[in-house]
């Protein structure tokens, strides 16, 4: 329950970038769904088949997705900022800049065109 305790002080931080108290809470849902869904496919659909949520559930959680509710730049700074203070002992640094490496694995259809 601790792990938990600890996860929502965090997600809390990014109440701000809201616009809604309702909006926050289906994004309290959305993120909690995210760390804990056993069906990885299906995308909202696995929220819903995988949780307590029923299926008039599905389209809210579609609309948080689309919706103006939420502001992306807000919830931008307000998640970097998180990560620096949250795992700052863990970052890579070279002189006073944060190394940040990523891969190039997510490119399917590298060298390759689809037929029409």
């Amino acid at each position: 329950m601790e792990l938990w305790e600890a996860w929502l002080g965090v997600v809390y931080e990014l109440e701000p970038a809201c616009a809604r108290g309702a909006t926050f809470m289906w994004m309290v849902v959305i993120l909690a769904s995210f760390m804990v869904r056993s069906d990885q496919g299906g995308g909202v659909t696995s929220f819903v088949r995988c949780h307590w949520l029923s299926e008039r559930c599905y389209r809210r959680i579609l609309e948080q997705f689309s919706g103006s509710g939420i502001n992306l730049e807000r919830l931008t700074q307000i998640w970097v900022r998180l990560v620096f203070k949250i795992f700052s002992k863990f970052l890579v640094k070279e002189g006073n800049r944060v190394v940040l490496l990523a891969d190039g694995i997510k490119n399917p259809k590298e060298g390759r065109k689809m037929r029409e």
